[in-house]
């Protein structure tokens, strides 16, 4: 994230980690099969919406890269990838672990998830959950690419492309643009 975007934009308030581990519990609630692909798209949708709705303030503290099929959290990458297009199994092991240093005797790992009482993001959440669940990885991802003005995914994406880089980061301050768009339209409509 560049300087200016930092000034701009409010600091995030949870970890990738926390948010995969709020959709994951979730699929367990609700017995929904969850793919790797799916989680890091309702991810991304999440970020996007809540940094639209929410004035500028970041979901994730990490930031999404334009990856060939979408945009990528890398930390979530790096934890389910061992699963390819399978199915999560879903279950206590499933939940990502994260360094808590906060006991400078002992570091250990903890599971970290959204906070029960962020009413403003589990709003988004859920209403993310109830909008993209249904939908395979491969179709959130199409979601990503739609040839959109100001599309963040497919701008960084060529930027990528142009400097022949793997992947780049995604200027959250294009993911609040864009998402903004989307909530201007679905209100007119």
């Amino acid at each position: 994230m560049t300087q200016s975007e930092s000034e701009k934009l409010k600091p995030a308030r949870y970890s990738s980690g926390a948010v995969a581990n709020w959709f994951i519990a979730k699929a367990m609630g609700t017995k929904k099969s969850l793919t790797h692909m799916q989680l890091q798209k309702l991810i991304y949708f999440a970020h996007g919406w809540h940094l639209a709705k929410c004035d500028g303030q970041l979901l994730v503290n990490e930031c999404a890269e334009a990856w060939v099929y979408g945009p990528v959290f890398p930390e979530v990458y790096h934890e389910y990838k061992k699963y390819g297009s399978a199915p999560l199994p879903l279950g206590d092991r499933t939940f990502m672990m994260e360094l808590d240093f906060s006991d400078h005797k002992n570091i250990v790992f903890r599971k970290n998830f959204v906070k029960k009482d962020d009413s403003q993001a589990i709003q988004i959440l859920e209403k993310v959950w109830s909008e993209y669940s249904d939908k395979s990885g491969s179709v959130l991802s199409d979601m990503t690419h739609i040839d959109r003005p100001n599309n963040p995914w497919k701008k960084w994406r060529n930027e990528a492309n142009k400097l022949r880089m793997q992947s780049i980061d995604i200027s959250n301050n294009d993911i609040k643009s864009y998402f903004c768009e989307l909530d201007a339209k679905k209100a007119t409509h």
